[in-house]
């Protein structure tokens, strides 16, 4: 993926650093403004803004009725737990992650992450120096990865 691309977001999310998680609305099929709007995103990926433009002419999205704003937008950072012997900062890795059947571990969201899916290749931003105390014993340090996709 480019390191970001444009969307349009309304008024109340208009702010740098504002991360959301993008799910497509079968009504942006027809929509006239779909190829700035969402042509761009991918569908269950956290996004980042980091810039915000109004627009020389007003936007109106049809699904809300709202203002809309150009925003410029990255493939937010995601934090997860990585095997020690892969945690390395700026390498590159496939995100795989076994079934777990401790749900309810302190751990858990970062096993099993939202925007992130089983074979996406991650850049390994940064790798956080703690070990993390994994309730099946698995040797685990937290990372901050961004996917490549």
């Amino acid at each position: 993926m480019k390191t970001h691309v444009y969307t349009l977001v309304n008024l109340r999310v208009a702010y740098v650093g504002y991360r959301f998680i993008f799910h497509k609305s079968p009504a942006c099929d027809t929509c006239r403004y779909k190829n700035v709007c969402i042509s761009r995103l991918k569908d269950g990926r956290i996004y980042e803004i980091v810039e915000v433009k109004k627009p020389s002419v007003s936007i109106i999205c049809p699904l809300t009725n709202e203002e809309m704003y150009l925003a410029r937008v990255t493939l937010a950072p995601i934090r997860v737990l990585l095997p020690i012997t892969i945690s390395i900062e700026g390498s590159t890795l496939i995100w795989r992650r076994d079934k777990c059947s401790i749900s309810n571990c302190l751990w858990y969201r970062y096993c099993f992450p939202k925007g992130l899916k089983r074979g996406d290749l991650i850049y390994v931003k940064k790798v956080f120096k703690d070990y993390i105390k994994c309730p099946i014993n698995l040797r685990l340090m937290l990372a901050e990865v961004i996917p490549q996709i």
